[in-house]
């Protein structure tokens, strides 16, 4: 889904979905069509080992971040 959201034109996002491994529905290709060009998730396509424990890892940081500013810096919460 990332690389498809990455690609520069409609043609490239096309060719990728055709020789992906990945069967995506006509709703999804017409949504991904749809969606505007995001090259910032270009990095993300080159990370290898996406796995469940590696999301646990990635959500838990991103929460203890959302908690240290939000809460602890701008209401003033104890960590």
């Amino acid at each position: 889904m990332f690389k498809a959201l990455s690609t520069e034109t409609l043609k490239e996002q096309k060719e990728y979905l055709r020789d992906s491994k990945v069967k995506f529905g006509e709703n999804t290709e017409s949504i991904l069509a749809q969606s505007q060009h995001f090259p910032y998730l270009k990095s993300l396509t080159n990370l290898e080992d996406w796995d469940n424990e590696a999301i646990e890892i990635g959500t838990k940081n991103l929460g203890s971040v959302i908690w240290d500013k939000l809460a602890v810096e701008w209401l003033g919460f104890e960590k």
